[in-house]
């Protein structure tokens, strides 16, 4: 039996290209996403790309990952059609874009419900599951609006925050059970979700973005299956990100300043 992994934001994005790889490495793969019309198209599309062999490889659940209390039920449904999973990457995510002032406080608590809460109820059914098995991997996506604070990012990058401070906790604790844990800290990448909130930017925020390029989803996952199941940590992409993950602290302050900076001459 393949060895299976399962990656919610299964159905587009870095979710979708990090399905590839993995059925690529000889995984079977459970796509959660929320509209199972989305999800059949990317089983489409992994088919069209690797042959119709793969089809029985390929596993579609469609699921809204802030119904926390079905988690665990869906994972245990995934283990007993694909065997056990050996591999989670928790992709599932939402952005809102906006000032804090202006944003109702539903936007806020719903991306930590998506964003963080998303992750760590597939976590919590899995790494128990794994501990049990000695072996696995979870791989939370992140973004590298949680090394620091980003104006018009409030909501987002708090639950992005606290996805960072999961990882970093279960990495020790799950590491003498053979499970690894990572975190992956992709740049703006050319994701549906991308285009779709960029035009919601603020106009500080879409300067501060136009300073750094655009990844393409394809690049940026296969980076992060690699280096997770090559044992990695911490994940990022290009030189730039590797050096803000280990100074990230020393350079709060002055992009904090710089951001106040820009806020002051352009306001929205």
């Amino acid at each position: 039996m393949a060895p299976a992994a399962l990656v919610t934001g299964g159905s587009s994005g870095i979710g979708l290209e990090a399905a590839a790889a993995l059925l690529r490495r000889g995984y079977a793969v459970a796509l959660v996403a929320r509209r199972i019309d989305q999800l059949e198209a990317a089983r489409d599309d992994l088919i069209a790309r690797f042959g119709p062999e793969t089809a029985p490889r390929i596993l579609l659940r469609p699921h809204d990952v802030a119904d926390h209390a079905a988690a665990a039920a869906l994972v245990a449904d995934v283990e007993a059609t694909l065997g056990p999973v050996d591999f989670l990457l928790a992709a599932a995510g939402m952005v809102e874009p906006g000032l804090f002032v202006e944003q109702p406080l539903a936007t806020h608590l719903r991306q930590i419900e998506v964003n963080y809460g998303g992750a760590l109820v597939f976590a919590a059914a899995l790494a128990p599951r794994m501990a049990a098995r000695g072996r696995g991997h979870i791989v939370f996506v992140s973004s590298a609006a949680a090394f620091v604070g980003l104006y018009g990012y409030a909501g987002y990058g708090a639950s992005k925050f606290a996805l960072r401070g999961l990882a970093e906790s279960l990495r020790p604790e799950l590491a003498p059970a053979g499970v690894g844990v990572a975190i992956a800290f992709p740049p703006d990448t050319d994701t549906p979700q991308h285009r779709g909130e960029a035009g919601k930017r603020p106009a500080v925020t879409r300067r501060i973005a136009a300073m750094s390029g655009l990844a393409r989803p394809e690049a940026v996952a296969e980076d992060i299956v690699a280096k997770a199941l090559a044992g990695r940590f911490v994940i990022t992409q290009g030189a730039g990100l590797a050096l803000f993950a280990l100074f990230h602290s020393l350079l709060a302050a002055p992009l904090r300043a710089f951001q106040t900076w820009l806020a002051r001459r352009s306001p929205d």
